[in-house]
């Protein structure tokens, strides 16, 4: 949802050259969707993890997997990190911690190749 957010203003931007988001502008709206989406990761990763709540957990939709998905791409780009370092300390944000087991839990398993070496794995080899 995010990713795709972001695609349509700088699709809008390439091809409008009248179309102007200034960095104050693009830091609210980060900010927002990064609200919603630590919102929403926090909600899935307890319908998941709480058994005295959920005995058994439904399993996790396509919308919250592609919420997921986008914290994957958002962390991928460097756009949000799992540490922070504020006022000389290191913060570590839970929930995308959160967001990265629950990323564990959606992928299947998938035979990867790196050279001459084969072997399984559920995040893909980066470039």
């Amino acid at each position: 949802m995010l990713v795709h957010f972001l695609s349509q203003i700088l699709s809008q931007f390439k091809f409008h050259l009248s179309f102007y988001l200034s960095p104050w502008q693009y830091a609210v709206i980060m900010n927002e969707q990064i609200a919603s989406l630590r919102k929403n990761i926090e909600s899935i990763y307890s319908q998941q993890t709480q058994p005295s709540q959920n005995p058994n957990p439904s399993p996790i939709t396509e919308e919250e997997q592609q919420k997921i998905q986008d914290v994957i791409a958002l962390l991928d780009c460097g756009q949000l990190r799992v540490c922070e370092k504020i006022n000389s300390e290191w913060k570590t944000q839970e929930w995308v911690k959160k967001a990265i087991l629950l990323y564990f839990k959606i992928q299947k398993i998938s035979l990867l190749e790196a050279g001459d070496f084969n072997f399984l794995d559920k995040i893909p080899i980066k470039n």
